[in-house]
């Protein structure tokens, strides 16, 4: 039975320190603090900062504008009447509900990648990699890898050294179950199963 590469404990420890370095930075802010200036940029407190298509696409979902009105509006009346509307949309959405809005960030260079309302969301890093522990540890899970990106995504793909098993006429090949612990700022954590297949002969997995 082919048997898959796994990383080192050691490996596993340094990586989940990048991981935690590299978490996106967090702010919670009063909606009626953010300005839109464009569809690229918002300000806060006098200072300008860079801002996503999903942060952007974020502020609509909040304020509750279809993106396909706004389209139409911005062809209709222009570019700064549409920012003007965006914006007293968000004043008059503020002063009904006070809703405090949560902004994720990239270390790197600072920009908004996401605006989350009250009613969602994001786990740190350091969470998500203790669930992704605990689960390895309950379920004796081998790790077969741990990717770490620039803007705070992670990832831990691991199987079940138990899951081993073999398909009637495919003799040359073993299939093993997975799971892929994930957390990024676009997706939040994420716990997806999958299975490998191991083709004996040469060592490829599918």
């Amino acid at each position: 039975m082919l048997q898959q590469t796994t990383i080192s404990n050691t490996l596993f420890e340094q990586k989940a320190k990048d991981a935690i370095a590299a978490s996106p930075l967090r702010r919670e802010t009063p909606l009626a603090d953010i300005k839109l200036l464009d569809q690229e940029s918002i300000e806060i407190h006098g200072k300008r900062i860079s801002l996503s298509p999903q942060a952007f696409k974020d502020l609509l979902e909040i304020l509750g504008l279809p993106k396909a009105f706004l389209k139409r509006f911005g062809t209709t009346f222009g570019e700064e009447n549409l920012q003007t509307f965006i914006n007293r949309m968000r004043v008059a959405a503020a002063t009904s509900r006070v809703e405090n809005v949560t902004l994720i960030a990239s270390p790197k260079n600072h920009r908004i990648t996401r605006i989350l309302g009250g009613s969602k969301s994001a786990i740190s890093n350091d969470s998500a990699i203790d669930f992704a522990k605990e689960h390895i540890d309950r379920y004796n899970l081998d790790v077969a890898s741990f990717h770490v990106g620039d803007n705070g995504y992670f990832s831990i793909n691991t199987t079940s050294p138990d899951s081993y098993f073999n398909v009637p006429g495919m003799k040359d090949e073993t299939f093993t179950t997975g799971v892929a612990f994930t957390n990024s700022p676009d997706r939040g954590l994420e716990v997806s199963p999958f299975l490998n297949r191991l083709i004996c002969a040469n060592g490829m997995i599918g």
